[in-house]
């Protein structure tokens, strides 16, 4: 059990480690990343701020890389709004629009990359207090 702990803040913490390097296009963010996972399903939480666009992954099973996840996500924020696309390869699967006092929800099916990430594009304009919720289950 104690083994199965240190994984998953392992996980958390390179996922931090990743959203910090390996996002693109011309903005700004500012994202902290929880997650845990029980055989095929898990779930991860996004929280931050964000401004203009940004391309990112969140990673979901590093052992199964191109394995189809079906995603349910419910997604808020205090002030600002943003649109999030997530992405199977270069389609756009869900996308919702969020703006505060309002929850935004969707599911849809995505192929993970070749690193076992969910990518998704976020557009934001001046986005303060973000919170994605990704519910997760691999097929």
């Amino acid at each position: 059990m104690k083994r199965r702990t240190a994984l998953l803040i392992a996980v958390a913490v390179l996922v931090v480690a990743m959203l910090a390097c390996s996002s693109s296009g011309g903005g700004s963010y500012s994202f902290s990343t929880s997650s845990n996972s029980s055989g095929n399903a898990g779930h991860i939480e996004v929280t931050g701020d964000a401004n203009g666009s940004v391309s990112s992954q969140t990673e979901v099973d590093e052992d199964f890389p191109g394995a189809t996840v079906d995603i349910e996500v419910t997604a808020g924020v205090l002030e600002g709004s943003y649109t999030i696309d997530f992405l199977d390869g270069s389609d756009v699967v869900l996308s919702l629009d969020v703006k505060p006092g309002e929850l935004a929800e969707g599911s849809g099916t995505v192929t993970l990359n070749d690193e076992g990430e969910i990518e998704y594009k976020l557009d934001a304009s001046d986005a303060k207090g973000i919170k994605i919720v990704i519910d997760y289950e691999r097929r």
